[in-house]
């Protein structure tokens, strides 16, 4: 048992190697987050994630920030329940989309 763990973990480390770090698959799972990959960067991507747990836990740690923070009309209707007026909604909104806007 324990040769079948050591060869499982060696063929990981091999492949984690051979498909890039995974400092280099960060700056891809962010874009991957906001943006469609290429077709080869997409493989390459998904190959990684299916051998490196703590990649697979990124992604998901960016993808709860983006669906949380990645809304800015969200920030607006939840201001809106807490009694602001329809002129300082109106500037938040403005101001989120002009920040956004600048971001891309």
């Amino acid at each position: 048992m324990k040769l079948i763990k050591k060869i499982a973990g060696n063929t990981r480390l091999w492949l984690v190697e051979r498909l890039g770090t995974c400092a280099a698959m960060a700056p891809m799972m962010s874009k991957a987050v906001d943006r469609r990959l290429g077709i080869v960067a997409w493989i390459q991507l998904k190959l990684h994630l299916a051998v490196c747990k703590w990649c697979r836990r990124y992604l998901e740690q960016l993808r709860l920030i983006n669906r949380t923070t990645g809304r800015p009309e969200a920030v607006v209707c939840s201001a809106n329940a807490r009694g602001l007026s329809a002129e300082a909604r109106r500037r938040i909104a403005a101001s989120l989309n002009t920040n956004a806007s600048k971001e891309r």
